[in-house]
């Protein structure tokens, strides 16, 4: 027997054994089904949902710790205003006519109480959502999102230019390229798209067609309107280089990978534009690596192993790509600081929203030598007591490539308010550099680590999700676990304050294509100070 089946076997013994001591108090009962197993919820009014959730937290969330606030009498506080709710709402009921007004306006009532109650609690990634009484209609609360609304930087972070400092050339020597779904679309494939929509007008004209020739069409037609969405992404996008093509001809070439499927496929990326992880890779002129990830949401590696029929000849082609282009840093860095010519790095995170936590390796682990790097401590929730947790565990991150030594040149990390999770492990790990500084403003406060799926309830410990998403009347995501970052201690809800204060100036990049941040990045690493 495994030892996750031996721990579920001993869970679900232990939770029989409570069943046993409590006898016929249900609410024990509920209490132990609430955030592990349990997918039904037989739930329906203010009150009901009200009293699922104190409890289910009670049981599942994992930062008391660093909570200030008496969950038992927030209890005693709210319950009789959650009742008074049901009342009015059991009245409206019964009324001749429905007053959809009223009806919402009750709804809105329940939700601020809610708002009341979540927005006390600091995790940065807790999320609340209830099938409303009153409406039936589904109500989502974001508690750091209530929280960080005030933050007079919050509007900087908003209109970051997505271009940033690389109007003309600007510092960066001629290797500067973005590497994403539309430069891996280069004009190459553009090319071979325009004989797409000849094939379309030719054999829609057409009096008689075929068989064989009414299935082109039909998947001429499906895929010309994708066709038109790459047209206007690819305009767009102040980055766009046909040269990026030729940096990689030799190696799909060798790869043997095909650019477009004869059914005229297109890349099946799974990122729309505001989702896609795109890297912005740059050397200054005088030796300084420049590395923007706009999300950890890289192609996961067990994608490169599908088979090829599988896999469409485009997304083989973009996944590879990003991989190839972060393998091609890490040496080029690594080339540099042996030969003494590196003079430092600047990573940026700014608006990164954060993602998956495999993909640290590609960002700070590119330059630290190839182990696991200890960024802190966490703890889990292990048992029903709301402070029961495991003892303090370390919090690794994989580095990547076998090197021997981390590199020591001087590390910044730009951050604002819109650096989010993963955006922040990466702050974290950076500030904890020999060299490494963090320049901008203060991260946004969300650092502990998710459950890999937002339906999917923890089978290890009591801390995960409470419900199913989109399916039970209630839904939370909880955090698996509470992490500390050495020197600088739990970050939820207080984020990670910059070495360096600055704030972004729009209108100086929007008047001049300047970015300040980044500007005073390069002159820290440049003076030292």
């Amino acid at each position: 027997m495994s030892r996750l089946n031996i721990r579920l076997a001993a869970m679900a013994a232990a939770a029989a054994l409570l069943l046993l001591l409590c006898g016929c108090r249900k609410e024990n009962t509920e209490v132990v089904t609430i955030g592990m197993y349990a997918t039904e919820q037989n739930v329906k009014t203010y009150s009901e949902i009200w009293d699922l959730l104190w409890r289910g937290m009670n049981q599942n969330y994992v930062g008391w710790e660093i909570e200030d606030f008496d969950w038992d009498e927030i209890l005693k506080i709210y319950t009789p205003q959650f009742e008074a709710l049901d009342e009015k709402v059991d009245s409206l009921n019964k009324a001749d006519s429905p007053d959809e007004g009223a009806h919402k306006e009750t709804a809105d009532d329940a939700e601020k109480l809610f708002h009341e109650v979540f927005d006390r609690f600091h995790d940065g990634h807790l999320y609340v959502e209830y099938v409303d009484y009153a409406t039936g209609k589904r109500r989502g609360l974001s508690p750091s999102s209530a929280r960080n609304s005030g933050r007079t930087d919050l509007e900087d972070a908003v209109r970051l230019s997505k271009s940033y400092y690389c109007k003309d050339g600007g510092e960066f020597s001629e290797d500067f390229r973005l590497i994403s779904v539309s430069s891996i679309m280069c004009e190459e494939i553009l090319k071979k798209q325009e004989v797409m929509l000849e094939d379309y007008e030719r054999l829609s004209s057409l009096e008689e067609i075929t068989d064989s020739q009414q299935l082109t069409l039909n998947a001429l037609e499906n895929a010309l309107p994708i066709l038109e969405t790459m047209r206007r992404y690819m305009e767009k996008s102040p980055f766009y280089s046909s040269s990026l093509y030729a940096l990689y001809r030799d190696k799909l070439s060798e790869a043997d990978i095909v650019l477009l499927e004869l059914e005229y496929g297109f890349p099946d990326t799974h990122f729309d534009d505001d989702e896609t992880a795109a890297l912005l890779i740059g050397t200054t002129k005088d030796n300084i690596i420049y590395y923007r990830l706009t999300r950890f949401a890289l192609p996961r590696f067990e994608t490169l192993e599908v088979p090829a029929s599988s896999l469409s000849a485009a997304d083989s082609l973009i996944y590879r790509t990003y991989y190839d282009a972060l393998a091609q840093l890490h040496d080029k860095a690594y080339e540099m600081y042996s030969a003494g010519t590196l003079k430092g790095i600047i990573l940026d995170v700014r608006n990164n929203p954060g993602g998956l936590i495999d993909d640290l390796k590609w960002m700070a682990g590119l330059f630290y030598k190839g182990e696991r790097y200890e960024a802190g401590t966490m703890k889990m929730k292990n048992g029903l007591g709301r402070l029961d947790y495991t003892v303090p565990l370390p919090v690794r991150m994989d580095c990547y490539g076998s090197d021997e030594e981390d590199i020591d040149e001087p590390m910044v990390i730009l951050t604002n308010a819109q650096s989010v999770s993963c955006a922040e492990f990466t702050t974290a790990t950076v500030k904890q550099h020999p060299n490494g500084i963090s320049l901008g403003m203060r991260t946004w406060g969300g650092g502990n680590k998710l459950l890999p799926d937002a339906t999917y309830n923890s089978v290890v410990n009591y801390s995960g999700c409470i419900g199913k998403m989109g399916e039970t009347p209630v839904f939370v995501y909880i955090p698996y676990d509470l992490t500390s970052f050495y020197d600088i201690g739990v970050i939820d809800g207080v984020g990670i304050a910059p070495d360096i204060e600055i704030r972004y100036d729009a209108d100086l990049y929007s008047a001049t294509g300047r970015d300040n941040q980044f500007e005073r990045a390069l002159s820290y690493i440049r003076e030292g100070k």
